[in-house]
């Protein structure tokens, strides 16, 4: 066999594989796109099915916010998961949140204990269970004591076989934006915001599974909103230091 068609047959058969992956990639979707529907019904929500190039998503208008559930399929390297994302404009959530304001969590690998071996110190709840399990940074120290209360705790540890992990950062849209107001359309970039991601591995099969996912989502995002009513003694509590306090 000589090269042009040795290389033939692998292009062919590359296509074909890539072919089949998708269809049954497809097929699953389908799968998950039937249980996302009726989530979207128990919740009033609206349901937005996938495409060939756009995840299926699940969109919930919370208070002024405009919460989206995504269902990704992955591969091997981005495994299948699902994610509640929401933008946070400053100009919505200054009262509670500053520019500043960061949180991340996720559970432990190699990477995490490797940063705490060079030095890096995540910090302690006190709650054995939970910080085995999960890497926790982030400030001012008040927002992660109001986000990261014994309930939430208690439900991440309980999704800790989903790899719970949340993100709240500065985010800026690469690609400008056109707007036209009785003039010529004109490019602008959408000013910086925080972004908030909370995303669990799997895609799961039934409605009930979906439910502890979604509500710790919102109800973390909630805390670090300050929605929820706090215990008096819990705010006026000391603030933690040094990354070692217990947040109770």
């Amino acid at each position: 066999m000589d090269l042009l068609t040795l290389c033939t047959c692998c292009f062919f058969s590359t296509v074909i594989i890539f072919i089949v992956a998708m269809i049954l990639g497809q097929k699953r979707m389908r799968q998950v796109e039937v249980v996302m529907r009726q989530l979207a019904e128990r919740h009033s929500a609206q349901f937005t099915p996938g495409t060939l190039i756009f995840n299926p998503y699940i969109t919930f208008e919370d208070r002024g916010l405009s919460l989206r559930l995504i269902s990704a399929l992955g591969g091997r390297d981005d495994p299948s998961h699902t994610e509640l994302l929401v933008s946070l404009p400053f100009e919505k959530v200054s009262a509670v949140l500053s520019p500043q304001s960061r949180l991340r969590l996720r559970t432990h690998n190699f990477a995490t204990r490797l940063t705490i071996t060079l030095g890096a110190k995540p910090i302690l709840t006190g709650d054995q269970a939970f910080d085995s399990a999960f890497d926790l940074r982030g400030a001012p120290d008040v927002l992660v004591k109001r986000a990261i209360t014994p309930e939430i705790r208690h439900q991440l540890v309980s999704l800790k076989e989903n790899r719970p992990s949340v993100r709240l950062y500065r985010h800026r849209s690469l690609l400008p934006i056109r707007t036209r107001n009785g003039e010529p359309a004109l490019l602008h970039w959408e000013p910086v915001t925080l972004q908030y991601s909370f995303c669990t591995g799997g895609l799961p099969a039934d409605v009930a599974d979906w439910e502890p996912r979604l509500q710790t989502g919102r109800q973390l995002l909630n805390n670090i909103l300050g929605r929820n009513t706090m215990d008096e003694s819990v705010q006026e509590s000391s603030p933690i230091n040094d990354h070692h306090d217990i947040l109770e």
